[in-house]
């Protein structure tokens, strides 16, 4: 199996993010004020999905009251609201590749879109290899965890940078796994001003 780094899988979750297409084998799927990119090469795929980015997905932060989901359980609504159509398309660009390993990576908000995606196509016979997510907020409660924990994926992380107060919230909820700490707590200023959520500040500190 390939064993993703977590650097690399950073740098994918980062590319997420761009505005621009990086090249022919990176495709970027928008839904809404979510956005995630789908990097195809020769020996593997890698999927990245973005955090938030503006006022519009902070709004979308604020709908963590609960809906059904089929496994998972309850799940915080802003969380799952786009998931069903990015698994969609998804699909469509992935249908060919079927058999090949797939890395999904994602930072914020994009953590628990990247659990749910990649557990929903790994169900439909995708070839899931790893879900790393890094400065994932709560967003599973009992059932969800054991769900994830069943799916079958072997390489399932999430990382801590410092102090990033994001990983606490919404309250509630828990992880599907113990976070990886990667850097020492910071002192007051660094909470307040929560400095260590920054997918820059992440990156630093891989």
């Amino acid at each position: 199996m390939n064993i993703r780094g977590k650097a690399r899988a950073l740098q994918v979750a980062n590319i997420a993010y761009a505005q621009d297409r990086v090249g022919d084998d990176i495709y970027y799927i928008n839904e809404k004020n979510e956005r995630l990119c789908v990097w195809v090469s020769d020996d593997m795929i890698e999927i990245g999905v973005a955090g938030s980015n503006d006022s519009k997905d902070w709004l979308e932060n604020l709908k963590i009251l609960g809906k059904k989901v089929d496994g998972f359980g309850r799940v915080p609504r802003g969380f799952w609201k786009n998931v069903p159509k990015f698994v969609q398309k998804i699909d469509y660009y992935l249908k060919k590749y079927q058999d090949r390993e797939i890395h999904i990576s994602a930072h914020s908000r994009g953590v628990p879109i990247a659990f749910f995606i990649g557990v929903l196509l790994y169900k439909s016979g995708y070839n899931i290899k790893s879900i790393i997510g890094f400065g994932a907020p709560n967003f599973v409660k009992k059932q969800g965890v054991s769900y994830i924990k069943k799916s079958g994926i072997q390489d399932i992380r999430i990382y801590k940078n410092g102090s990033d107060q994001v990983t606490r919230h919404p309250w509630g909820y828990k992880k599907p796994i113990k976070q990886i700490q990667i850097s020492k707590v910071r002192r007051f200023l660094g909470k307040i001003f929560n400095t260590d959520h920054l997918i820059h500040n992440y990156i630093k500190n891989i």
